[in-house]
């Protein structure tokens, strides 16, 4: 993928340490290239693609890890294992070495021109990210940038956002990445109700508790015949739901241990529902505080 973009009256401008990579040259000056043109890369341009870049540049990136060990001793050990602050140190001194190479952007449409010439890029699909450099120190104190876009031609097409990746095989252009498109829906989305354990932890049919918390949650209609019986019959559930001394009755497939109708504690072997009021045998209320 082809960063660190800036946007200039020459033309969009291009790295020249990351087309060397990409055209396999050890030379990072690109010498053999005479007739493209180099703009120096400033320092603020230099902390801006440090910001975003460091990881990759100073090989502290772990898909990266790879190439640093073939350096010897680079890492101090097994990067997976040598702990933050030693990839820390490395980046910190990766930091110091970049800041102070001589660095050069050149124009996009240069480097793409000769990229059909260039055998093992042959149908390679080359990702080109959009980025803008601050003009001055104090871009660098704020998370926004110039927004030099909107005075694209083409910025209407992409509504109120910047532009993404854009996509270039054999040096043609193929295509961009852009906002989906919307469409306000007048009815509610599909429900797609799953038993969540804890309330929030979705479960899943493999689970060994799924069935169970089927039936305590009121979707029992997601259940098989035998995963039902398998619950109630007792082989599943609950000691909240086994604590009652009264016998659970399940009419519908929409009724679970959970959603019988609550009862007060039993008096003598007597329950009352709350909603009939009165009072107990022997004189008892069943009131706790009674």
């Amino acid at each position: 993928m082809l960063k660190s973009e800036a946007k200039r009256d020459c033309g969009t401008l291009r790295e020249g340490a990351r087309m060397a990579l990409l055209l396999g040259e050890k030379d990072l000056s690109l010498s053999r290239y005479t007739s493209w043109e180099r703009t120096p890369v400033s320092s603020i341009a230099k902390r801006v693609i440090w910001r975003l870049e460091q990881d990759r540049y100073a090989l502290t990136e772990s898909k990266l890890y790879h190439l640093g060990e073939q350096l010897p001793d680079f890492y101090g050990g097994d990067p997976h294992s040598v702990g933050y602050r030693k990839l820390e140190q490395i980046r910190g001194e990766a930091a110091n070495r970049f800041l102070e190479t001589d660095m050069f952007f050149i124009k996009e449409s240069d480097f793409l021109h000769i990229v059909p010439s260039v055998p093992h890029l042959s149908e390679v699909r080359i990702a080109i990210c959009y980025r803008e450099l601050p003009e001055d120190e104090s871009g660098l104190l704020t998370f926004s940038g110039p927004s030099k876009w909107k005075q694209d031609p083409d910025a209407a097409s992409r509504g109120s956002f910047a532009p993404r990746n854009k996509y270039y095989i054999n040096g043609q252009f193929t295509g961009e990445d852009k906002p989906g498109k919307y469409k306000l829906s007048r009815q509610p989305p599909p429900e797609h109700r799953v038993p969540r354990r804890h309330g929030l932890v979705a479960v899943t049919p493999d689970e060994p508790d799924y069935a169970r918390l089927c039936i305590e949650q009121n979707l029992a209609y997601l259940l098989t015949e035998q995963q039902k019986q398998s619950v109630l019959n007792g082989s599943h559930l609950t000691p909240r739901s086994i604590a009652s001394n009264e016998t659970a009755e399940y009419p519908g497939e929409s009724l679970s241990p959970s959603g019988i109708s609550p009862r007060m504690p039993l008096v003598n072997g007597y329950s009352r529902n709350p909603e009939s009021p009165g009072t107990l045998p022997n004189g008892i209320t069943g009131d706790e505080d009674h």
